[in-house]
């Protein structure tokens, strides 16, 4: 079971909760964050393979039967990314107040000008920057159950890419659910992880 975020330090409660029923959880920092080395690319591709590199070598080393991916804010859309675009053997799939359409976000209104400004400095140079940051357009690939949690009231990513990612599922006949939370921002509470999470996970990785 991996969780990612942005710094392996935010989800320790977390992965000590599914510790605590039975599961093996690897913590990974983005490279730039934590106390990870390496340069911020948004969830691009050196992240990305550093990230698959990090998994692979755990389940050559521990042998593990089945992966979850866990993947919160940022780390969702890097999720997104490794579940379409690699051939990880993932059993299940959390993707929690991601982004999925990275030219949508990045265009988004709403979108707060610091992460606005990160999503510039960590892109600089690159022509495209959001096709290999992007899961929506390789949706088809997709090949595990998937929770996806948003909340309605999200200031951070908009809510819609949850929803969008939604109906794009729907469309493809993809083994999914999805649960938007009316009352909930950007930082869902450990409720979601009790009453969402933990079951989901669970029922498909033990």
């Amino acid at each position: 079971m991996a969780i990612i975020g942005e710094g392996a330090g935010d989800n320790i409660e977390s992965g000590f909760t599914l510790t605590q029923r039975g599961l093996s959880v690897f913590l990974p920092s983005m490279p730039g964050y934590g106390n990870s080395s390496g340069a911020k690319d948004y969830c691009g591709p050196n992240t990305q393979s550093l990230i698959l590199k990090s998994i692979t070598q755990l389940i050559a080393t521990f042998g593990f039967q089945k992966l979850g991916l866990w993947g919160i804010s940022r780390g969702a859309t890097l999720s997104g990314c490794l579940a379409v675009k690699t051939t990880l053997p993932i059993s299940c799939l959390v993707l929690q107040s991601g982004a999925y359409d990275l030219a949508k976000d990045y265009s988004w209104p709403n979108k707060p000008a610091e992460i606005k400004t990160n999503m510039t400095n960590e892109t600089k140079g690159e022509i495209d920057p959001w096709v290999s940051r992007s899961s929506l357009s390789e949706l088809a690939k997709l090949s595990c159950p998937t929770l996806i949690l948003h909340g309605k009231q999200d200031d951070h990513i908009d809510v819609n890419q949850s929803l969008v990612l939604d109906n794009l599922l729907t469309s493809l006949h993809k083994d999914h659910q999805t649960v938007i939370l009316d009352n909930s921002n950007h930082y869902l509470t450990s409720a979601t992880l009790k009453t969402y999470t933990l079951p989901f996970l669970l029922s498909h990785l033990s």
